[in-house]
């Protein structure tokens, strides 16, 4: 593959863009590959300008944008990928057990891992996270986003919503010392927020919305007779709902009112079917479901999002013994059919920077391979965006970004690409608050360039590898952060 170089253009210094000429993109709307595209940035918003045939492109055009060239022999450019449920303040278990880590590794080991991991994560093509509890680290992941988003980013890492402590009940979660067993957490650290009743529910939810959460995460059911172990071992490991409807219902309606989504860790089919008509917004594992649970996700309508954690039941995950009954419940889902799914591997509990296993594992248990890439970009957003763009709201939010974005600009009278979006009221853009998973005017412009073969399932097993695909460069939001397969020391 030739070299990856920007060709700077003489222009107005006014006018701040960027083109990206492709020979091959991925439409997640479509599923198609299209060819000859030039994809115009932002470099102000940090947004798609104008996607189009590069034989349309007039010499006007050319001259007033900088250029950078990506047609190269088995080079396709995607959307960057988006990983639903990560953990950026764990690391493989197969290293150090979660237990020693909550309890061994002080916040601050923790954190300097975690801002190792997020730029692991983004050089692999991942752009955007959704990061489902620092499980004992506390409240590091709010300053970790501070430090990772835009315009002011003093790290690379992806984008990346948070939930900060998952909320748990009494006795139900860990870590748990041998010395007083009826204490929660070990010399301190806990590894969720306790929660009990309705009103102490509903005070907590209300408390981490106030701390900045993107998310609300709940453990909806867990092995909470885990301590019988040694006599037991059977009801040690069976989940169990750990709270009643009424705080289920609490603390999802708290959740709601405010604008936020609410995430439920569940494995069991019964769990699930008490959440779904309470409006949970996404159910994470979910592995044991049978079919009828799996039909009543379908019938959402794409209201629940379920995010598998496949990749937690392979060889490399904490949890293989579930990987027979996993790919069950996929394979039952695939044939129920328009089940709204997201790719999130529970990233963290296998190594950083391995994120497409999820989707390889996808794809080897029988799911298209074109509809995966779709689960791992614009479906990773439709599933952890704000209720901002849900409904008639959100498709007339997102209509009038595309039309701002796309808005031509007028130097000579004081116009710049933010001046559409200051008419409409948008202004300034938010990290997490932009369309992502498409490479569409109005979307950020979070882009990446795999090589290897997207044409058929044998080869995109292999170009997505058991490593991860081989990513060549890695845009967000408008500013490149590797090219010709390096990081780039100082991203622009």
């Amino acid at each position: 593959m030739s070299n990856m170089q920007i060709i700077p253009q003489p222009h107005d210094d006014v006018v701040k863009r960027l083109r990206i000429l492709c020979s091959r993109v991925f439409d997640p709307e479509s599923l198609e590959f299209v060819n000859d595209q030039a994809i115009t940035i932002s470099r102000v918003t940090g947004l798609i300008t104008d996607v189009s045939n590069i034989s349309n492109l007039n010499e006007q055009d050319t001259d007033r944008v900088d250029v950078i060239d990506l047609r190269a022999t088995n080079v396709t450019i995607l959307p960057g990928f988006i990983d639903a449920h990560v953990h950026l303040f764990l690391h493989w278990y197969h290293e150090t057990t979660w237990h020693d880590q909550v309890t061994r590794e002080s916040t601050v080991e923790r954190t300097i891992r975690a801002v190792r991991h997020a730029k692991d994560t983004l050089m692999a093509g991942f752009t955007t996270v959704r990061d489902l509890g620092t499980e004992g680290a506390e409240d590091a992941d709010v300053d970790l986003r501070k430090c990772i988003s835009n315009p002011m980013a003093i790290i690379p890492g992806p984008r990346l919503f948070i939930t900060n402590r998952a909320i748990v009940s009494s006795g139900s979660y860990g870590p748990k010392g041998n010395l007083r067993p009826n204490s929660e957490g070990v010399d301190g650290k806990t590894g969720g927020q306790v929660a009990d009743g309705e009103a102490e529910c509903i005070r907590v939810v209300r408390n981490q919305i106030g701390a900045g959460v993107d998310w609300i995460k709940i453990y909806a059911d867990y092995p909470f007779r885990s301590r019988l172990s040694s006599v037991s071992p059977k009801q040690a490991r069976k989940d169990l709902t750990l709270f009643s409807e009424k705080e289920l219902k609490a603390m999802i309606d708290t959740a709601h009112s405010l604008g936020v989504k609410v995430a439920a860790h569940t494995l069991e089919s019964s769990t699930i079917r008490t959440l779904i008509p309470l409006g949970i917004d996404s159910i994470e594992h979910g592995l044991l479901m049978d079919e009828d649970t799996l039909k009543l996700l379908r019938d959402t309508n794409g209201r629940t999002t379920w995010v598998p954690t496949l990749a937690v039941c392979t060889p490399v995950g904490p949890m293989p013994r579930l990987f027979e009954q996993a790919s069950r419940t996929f394979a039952n889902a695939l044939k129920i059919g328009n089940i709204k799914i997201a790719c999130g591997g529970d990233t963290g509990t296998f190594p950083h920077g391995h994120n497409a296993l999820e989707m390889l594992t996808m794809i080897r248990l029988g799911d298209d391979w074109k509809e995966v890439l779709r689960k791992g970009t614009l479906g990773g957003w439709e599933c952890i965006r704000g209720m901002d763009w849900e409904g008639e709201k959100g498709i007339s939010r997102l209509a009038s970004f595309q039309k701002a974005a796309s808005k031509s600009v007028d130097p000579e009278q004081g116009e710049t690409d933010e001046t559409a979006f200051r008419e409409i009221g948008e202004w300034p853009l938010g990290d997490n608050d932009v369309p992502l998973g498409a490479l569409k005017p109005g979307f950020a412009a979070d882009i990446i360039a795999i090589s290897g073969e997207f044409s058929s399932q044998h080869n995109v097993l292999e170009t997505l590898g058991e490593f991860g695909p081989k990513v060549m460069f890695v845009m967000k939001g408008g500013k490149i952060y590797k090219m010709n397969g390096v990081e780039l020391p100082n991203p622009h």
